[in-house]
């Protein structure tokens, strides 16, 4: 009896161990879901285009959610594109097929949109409203 009881003791610290590592490194892997992303080159951006992207702002863009869709909204003078469309002032709904374009080179990878909403509903493409 005493041994199952030493056992005990050794193993259950252990496997404590083991599912923290674990847990730590699955944190790692997958970002958190979250209601609303930045893009752009600032570093408090979910999303952080390089440098040398400059005509792509700081804080160039958001993506949100918005009745359960996705929301790309604008906050740049340099404008962005959708599917070579000039979006500028505006909140549009977002889908899977949009290409998205910030200032004039810079492409969203969309696997990085999807990350931050992994089972986000995509809408058609419409222009919700202008921004004041």
């Amino acid at each position: 009896m005493k041994h199952l009881y030493l056992i005990l003791i050794i193993t259950i610290p252990v496997l404590v161990l083991i599912i923290s590592i674990f847990s730590v490194i699955s944190k790692n892997k997958t970002k958190k879901k979250k209601e609303k992303i930045l893009i752009g080159r600032g570093d408090d951006c979910d999303i952080i285009v390089p440098e040398e992207f400059d005509d792509v702002s700081r804080n160039h863009a958001s993506i949100y959610k918005e009745n359960e869709k996705l929301v790309f909204e604008e906050h740049s003078s340099n404008g962005s594109y959708i599917n070579d469309k000039k979006v500028h002032e505006t909140k549009q709904f977002i889908n899977k097929k949009d290409v998205i374009k910030l200032g004039e080179n810079y492409i969203i990878n969309r696997d990085e949109i999807f990350r931050y909403f992994p089972e986000q509903e995509f809408s058609p493409s419409t222009i919700v409203k202008k921004r004041k």
